[in-house]
């Protein structure tokens, strides 16, 4: 028992103090460690990457040791989901765009066909106010002037003429 007081009191005057330094060392090089992997990632992946690696940078070496851990498996999750939901929206935007392109008249069809042809962004701005702007074009220019059908009277069809005439003029031609 004698040797076992002695042990513990050399480790409590010299020994504790070795191995404080060991744990604080290690500590140091694991956050050293930690740090050095996670700087790379500055600057790359989404939105929710990259902040969650600035907030890191900017923490703890707790904060860094769990990011390692399970952080940065979120923050690419959630990335992911929000590309997946862009793109969703896309889609279902290009959709709707290709269903006016069918029912619209002839401004909302060029509109229509135009955003499709020039990408996402424009689909957007298609829906948000291009196809209110092409729907009152359209209403402002009806490409089929009255009809009056049965009418024998020579003055009746050179009006009904004479009003097809300045519609195509104000209008452009009728798309067949």
């Amino acid at each position: 028992m004698d040797g076992g007081r002695t042990a513990i009191m050399a480790f409590l005057n010299t020994g504790l103090k070795q191995a404080q330094q060991k744990a604080a060392d290690r500590k140091a090089r694991v956050a050293a460690e930690n740090r050095a992997a996670i700087e790379p990632l500055r600057g790359t992946g989404g939105p929710y990457l990259r902040a969650e690696v600035d907030r890191v940078l900017a923490g703890t070496d707790l904060d860094r040791l769990q990011f390692l851990a399970y952080g940065k498996a979120i923050a690419e999750q959630r990335d992911a989901a929000a590309v997946q939901s862009a793109q969703q929206r896309a889609d279902e935007s290009r959709a709707r765009v290709q269903l006016v392109l069918g029912a619209g008249g002839p401004e909302v069809k060029r509109a229509a066909q135009a955003a499709l042809d020039a990408g996402d962004t424009a689909i957007e701005q298609f829906l948000a106010t291009g196809y209110l702007e092409a729907a009152k074009k359209d209403a402002e220019c009806p490409r089929e002037g009255p009809r009056r059908r049965g009418s024998t009277h020579q003055g009746r069809r050179s009006t009904v003429r004479t009003g097809q005439e300045v519609r195509a003029r104000q209008c452009g031609p009728p798309d067949f």
